[in-house]
C-alpha cells in the first residue's frame, strides 16, 4: 500500500517474542533482504523514549509535570494566551505552539526535494528558532492537540538542562542498557559499523523514488532512533511488565499508566477523524475491538 520496499515484523505473546521476520529488501540497489536483525530509524517513537526520560526525573524528584518550562529552560518565554506552557503540555502536544515544520524541511533538503537548509542541529540552536513563534499559536495551552516536534526539542533541552549530559547519553544509558537493547542507536558511527542497515528512500508526488539520508544530528529528542524490531519488543515488553524487564526497572508502574493515559485526541474534534488520543509519547485507541490499544 504504502509502496516500502521492505519491513520487519515481531509479534510478542506470553512476554515472548512468538514470531518474527523480515520482507522486502532493505536496499534495492544492492538486492539485500530485510531481515529481523535490519535496523531502521525508528523516526517518532523516538518521542516515546524522551518522555520516558522526563518520568524518569519526576519519579528522582528532579521536576514535576506541572512546572513550567521556564522554570528550568530561562531563556523560554513563549505563553499562549498568557498562560505558560507546562512540561504535561509538551509531553502531550498540548503547548499551543503550532507545528513549525522543522524535521519536514530538514528531511527534504537531505532528500534533494527542496533547496533550502535549516540550521537547527544543536539544542543551543532551539532558542534562536524559536524566536518570533508566539505569533504561530494556536490556543492556550491544554486546549487542543497540535503535534509539535519542537515541543519534544524542548523537553530534550530540558533533559540536558537537569542531567548536565546530552540527551542521547541519558536515553542509552537509563534505558537502552537496562533494557539489554544492544542494537539501538543515535550515532551515525554506530550505524555505519553495523551489517544490516535499511536504505532509505522518499517517494515523491510524482512517484519517483529519492534516496534519503538520516540527519544525524545531536538534536535527536523527537526523532533520531535507528534499531531493529528484536531490541523494540524488549521495549514493548518492558510496558507490559509495567516498567520492568528482565529484573531491570525502568519505570515505575503509576509512570507507564501516565504515559498511557488518554489525554486528548488527535482528531481535535473532526467528525469521522481520528480514534486516537495521545498520551505522553504514547498513542491510546479506548474502543480497539472492545479493548484498549497502546501504540
Amino acid at each position: 500500500q504504502f509502496n516500502s520496499a521492505g519491513v520487519s515484523l515481531a509479534l510478542i505473546a506470553d512476554d515472548q517474542i512468538i514470531w518474527a521476520r523480515g520482507f522486502g529488501l532493505r536496499s534495492i540497489e544492492q538486492s539485500l533482504p530485510a531481515t529481523t536483525r535490519t535496523i531502521y530509524p525508528v523516526a517518532s517513537v523516538s518521542k516515546s523514549f524522551t518522555a520516558a526520560a522526563i518520568l524518569q526525573l519526576a519519579e528522582a524528584g528532579k521536576l514535576t509535570l506541572d512546572d513550567p518550562v521556564e522554570q528550568h529552560l530561562p531563556w523560554f518565554t513563549i505563553k499562549p494566551g498568557g498562560e505558560s506552557i507546562r512540561i504535561t503540555h509538551l509531553l502531550s502536544h498540548t503547548s499551543g505552539m503550532a507545528a513549525l515544520g522543522s524535521s519536514e524541511r530538514i528531511a527534504g533538503a537531505l532528500s534533494g526535494a527542496r533547496n533550502d537548509f535549516l540550521p537547527l542541529v544543536t539544542y543551543a540552536d532551539v532558542p534562536q528558532f524559536l524566536k518570533g513563534a508566539e505569533s504561530w499559536t494556536v490556543g492556550r495551552p491544554g486546549e487542543r492537540y497540535m503535534y509539535s516536534n519542537e515541543g519534544y526539542m524542548l523537553l530534550g533541552c530540558i533533559i540536558q538542562q537537569i542531567t548536565g549530559q546530552p540527551h542521547e547519553t541519558v536515553i542509552r544509558d537509563q534505558i537502552f542498557h537496562p533494557l539489554g537493547m544492544a542494537n539501538a542507536y543515535y550515532n551515525r558511527a554506530d550505524v555505519e559499523a553495523y551489517d544490516d542497515v535499511a536504505s532509505l528512500y522518499q517517494l515523491t508526488a510524482e512517484g519517483k523514488r529519492l534516496a534519503l539520508r538520516s540527519p544525524y544530528r545531536e538534536l535527536n529528542a523527537h526523532s533520531g532512533i535507528v534499531t531493529n524490531v528484536l531490541d523494540l519488543s524488549r521495549y514493548v515488553r518492558m510496558y507490559l511488565r509495567g516498567g520492568e524487564l528482565d529484573g531491570a526497572r525502568v519505570l515505575q508502574p503509576e509512570s507507564v499508566a501516565a504515559m498511557q493515559t488518554a489525554r486528548v485526541p488527535t482528531s481535535n474534534g473532526a467528525e469521522n477523524g481520528s480514534r486516537f488520543h495521545y498520551g505522553y509519547g504514547l498513542l491510546n485507541m479506548p474502543d480497539f475491538f472492545d479493548d484498549t490499544l497502546i501504540g
